[in-house]
């Protein structure tokens, strides 16, 4: 046996969701066909009685390199070149749970339902220099599916990242450790510990198994004893479903949707774990139902998804999401395959029942924690005063149809009023993004209004996010003020504000789109958390909030 160089070597870790009686069983976990077909090998390393482990090797065949059709149209020349993917996986029992070590391109054995989908971001957010983040991906809730992937390479503190961790859903999370645990990789103190942890936990784990063995008890007295860092902790109230009688709803009711053949709602994301696969695919292969119904594409929509499901017969249809495939493909030929998903991991899904709120994303179903969501409308009681500081019209509809049309007619209805609606100032922010509005209106006060009419938390978490985002500009930037003063002084027919204006107060006027009144309890869930932390954020920077229920009648 080779003389390692180091004591620990840098590895993925999963957890696994399920557990067996004994090794002769983990085998029957994975899919016997695959191994079949790729000849694994298995092996029994002996760690003791305590700690069954397996290891499984694999060889995938040998391809074409994807690159070689490009070289040869380019250079007018045959180029021939080929690659073969290896892998392997160390599955192991500790203390009653099981443990997947990945090597190569093992990864690709194991199945996504088989993995506790936030063991590694539920470790690092309770080890990280909250200082010193080098990457993450955020998934912003009820914005589509958008997903931002930040890195920086020398750290940076959290706060500075512009991460709300109640707006957006933490998929991954890496940078340098604090406190003191006792990993392997933590008793070289010659170089600072880093760790990324998403679905699985990749770090520098012990090579010798009895170390291994030990950084893996570590990793669960870490989870079971702390608490996540400051700002983080909304991590741990999010929860994946496990109730039986709940999935069966959500899946009957999302079978329900599918069959009207509606889109509305559901939207397709590439999962956290194939993001760089989705982007460099060239060709996608998209089957739902029988093997003649596949069809390559450039691209996959969710139209065609949902079409397809709704053609499978009712109550078949989640099924069929699940056992139809979406092949990723490096070429435009559909040879050189990058991964294989279930198109019911690419949906993402909101559905209410009753109080409580579910999201499914990544082919999991999750539930905020109905505690933290009392606690947090709690907080936002007070931002719904009984008598409002500023008197907005009633809105109506029929007669102003848009919102445009509703903020045309503010300032010739209340004294001092300006109307900024859809009036820009350069983003300071991002300015590869172009413009930022910093509010519709500004009132005699000098208090920034932000109108919505909305009554789903894709719009209303728009709206709170543009409050987050005017805040910034104009308490950090010092040429966003300037440019702000210039358009009051435009616009405000002869009102005008300092060049180093500053907001102290910002209301959300919002009209419910089913004439209801706007309340924390009329809130749905995942905007009540936007609008908590868009609260904290604001109250720190010295901004007052307030929230109004626009009324749908004119002349209240």
């Amino acid at each position: 046996m080779p003389t390692p160089r180091t004591t620990s070597d840098i590895r993925t870790l999963y957890k696994l969701q399920r557990t067996v009686p004994n090794v002769d069983d983990i085998l029957d976990l994975f899919d016997a066909t695959l191994l079949d077909d790729l000849g694994a090998q298995i092996g029994f390393p002996d760690y003791g009685p305590d700690v069954p482990a397996m290891l499984i090797q694999a060889q995938w065949p040998v391809l074409r390199a994807s690159w070689c059709e490009q070289a040869s149209v380019t250079t007018g020349l045959p180029v021939t070149g080929v690659h073969q993917e290896s892998g392997a996986l160390l599955v192991f029992a500790v203390d009653g749970d099981l443990y997947v070590l990945v090597y190569g391109d093992g990864h690709r054995l194991v199945p996504d339902e088989l993995k506790d989908q936030r063991f590694g971001l539920r470790f690092v957010a309770r080890t990280i220099n909250t200082e010193k983040v080098n990457t993450f991906t955020r998934r912003s809730l009820g914005a589509g599916g958008r997903t931002d992937i930040t890195h920086v390479a020398a750290g940076a503190p959290w706060w500075m990242l512009s991460v709300h961790s109640e707006l957006q859903i933490v998929r991954n999370l890496g940078g340098k450790v604090s406190g003191d645990f006792q990993l392997t990789c933590a008793g070289n103190r010659s170089r600072a510990v880093t760790l990324h942890g998403g679905v699985g936990l990749r770090a520098r784990f012990g090579l010798d198994g009895a170390d291994l063995i030990a950084d893996v008890r570590e990793i669960a007295r870490v989870l079971r004893e702390l608490s996540p860092a400051p700002g983080l902790e909304i991590i741990d109230h999010i929860e994946p479903v496990t109730e039986t009688a709940i999935l069966s709803h959500l899946e009957d009711d999302l079978d329900a949707r599918l069959g009207r053949g509606s889109a509305t709602g559901i939207t397709l994301i590439a999962p956290d774990e194939h993001q760089q696969a989705w982007q460099d695919a060239k060709s996608f292969r998209l089957r739902i139902g029988s093997a003649s119904s596949a069809t390559t594409t450039p691209e996959p929509r969710v139209g065609e998804i949902v079409r397809r499901a709704s053609l499978q017969p009712p109550g078949k249809r989640i099924t069929a999401l699940k056992r139809g495939t979406i092949d990723l493909y490096g070429d435009h030929k559909s040879k050189d395959k990058l991964a294989t998903l279930a198109p019911y991991k690419c949906l993402e899904v909101e559905t209410p029942v009753r109080s409580r709120r579910f999201a499914l994303m990544e082919g999991h179903w999750y539930e905020l924690d109905a505690g933290y969501l009392d606690a947090r409308r709690a907080r936002v009681r007070a931002l719904f005063p009984q008598q409002p500081t500023l008197t907005l019209p009633g809105w109506n509809r029929r007669d102003h149809p848009r919102e445009e049309d509703y903020c045309l007619t503010l300032p010739g209805r209340i004294g001092g009023y300006v109307n900024l609606d859809q009036k820009t100032i350069h983003n300071p922010i991002r300015p590869t993004t172009g413009t930022l509005e910093i509010c519709d209106g500004l009132a005699a006060d000098d208090t920034l209004v932000l109108i919505k009419r909305a009554a789903s938390a894709k719009p209303l978490s728009h709206l709170f996010w543009q409050g987050i985002n005017a805040a910034q500009a104009l308490t950090g930037h010092a040429v966003a003020r300037a440019e702000f003063a210039a358009l009051v002084a435009q616009h405000g027919n002869g009102r005008t504000i300092p060049p180093d204006f500053v907001p102290t107060k910002m209301v959300f006027a919002i009209l419910h789109e089913h004439d209801r009144p706007v309340t924390p309890e009329a809130l749905p869930p995942f905007a009540l958390l936007a609008l908590a932390t868009t609260a904290d954020l604001l109250n720190g920077t010295g901004i007052e909030v307030e929230v109004i229920s626009i009324s749908p009648r004119d002349g209240e």
